[in-house]
């Protein structure tokens, strides 16, 4: 704003300037105070931390129905700036740098807002949760993959906790580094067959560092597996091109790597730990709600 010196001339329009400045310094691009009694993450950030999620908060934009910056957002009580800012506190206090951040913030907006949704073939598939919940997960994943263990995990237990919200659904992605990762798939398939196949998944992922044939066998005697059958099924050339597929479908959808998750169509690019994906979850139903 230019400076007008006749509006210093009269004490009414002295007055009338000082209220433009208060007005200006109270908005939240000049200055604002970060509310952190709103922020529930951010109990616990060091003064250093609490620095880098300042920068951070006063610099994305936020994306929904708030178009300022995550700060301004949180300030006019936005949801998802509210749920971003939470998300910023938690990614600080893991001590990440302001740039990675914000690198984060924008793969959370491409996770709610792709360019493009993908729609998998669940024919055959038996779900975690009800199949008209709002929220549907699919999963590929390897089960060598530590990191798979952890999503699969997690996304079971939500699955469990919230089926009326949440419908969760596995495919196979073994990748080709490891070499036990089909006979995996495989071993899983086949208890799926007999109607086993999240106890496989269970078992098997907490046999991941151990897959060889005995440790399959074992797994599939554990979870209760007609082994005769099962082993049977393990040599069917129709659950070997199942799980080709799957990959290829995964492939399509420009999974490279596990787990690769797609939250009611969208490819999720966020952080694979119990918090941030449900974090996913419910930010996906406010979104619903909201009709975005």
């Amino acid at each position: 704003m230019k400076l007008d010196w006749a509006m210093l001339q009269t004490p009414a329009r002295w007055n009338a300037w000082i209220g433009v400045a208060v007005a200006l310094s109270a908005s939240p691009a000049h200055g604002q105070d970060v509310p952190w009694g709103r922020i529930a993450d951010a109990r616990g950030l060091s003064k250093e931390q609490r620095g880098v999620a300042e920068e951070v908060l006063r610099t994305a934009r936020c994306y929904g129905g708030c178009e300022g910056t995550v700060l301004e957002c949180l300030v006019a009580g936005d949801s998802i700036g509210t749920r971003l800012a939470n998300f910023v506190a938690r990614r600080a206090a893991a001590n990440r740098p302001a740039e990675n951040i914000l690198t984060s913030i924008t793969n959370r907006k491409q996770s709610a807002f792709p360019a493009q949704t993908f729609h998998p073939d669940l024919s055959g598939l038996v779900p975690s949760g009800s199949v008209d919940a709002p929220v549907q997960v699919v999963i590929f994943a390897d089960f060598a993959c530590p990191v798979c263990k952890v999503a699969v995990s997690a996304l079971h237990e939500i699955s469990l906790s919230m089926p009326d919200s949440v419908c969760l659904w596995f495919k196979t992605f073994p990748l080709a580094q490891e070499a036990r990762s089909i006979p995996a798939a495989l071993a899983y398939l086949a208890a799926d067959r007999q109607g086993l196949g999240w106890e496989m998944i269970n078992m098997l992922f907490e046999h991941g560092a151990d897959l060889s044939d005995e440790a399959l066998d074992a797994c599939a005697a554990t979870v209760g597996l007609d082994l005769e059958r099962y082993r049977a099924d393990l040599q069917s050339e129709e659950l070997l091109a199942r799980v080709r597929a799957e990959k290829r479908e995964g492939v399509s959808f420009g999974i490279s790597t596990t787990p690769g998750i797609l939250v009611n169509g969208k490819l999720y690019r966020g952080i694979k730990t119990r918090v941030e994906l449900l974090d996913r979850i419910e930010e996906e139903l406010w979104i619903l709600a909201a009709g975005r």
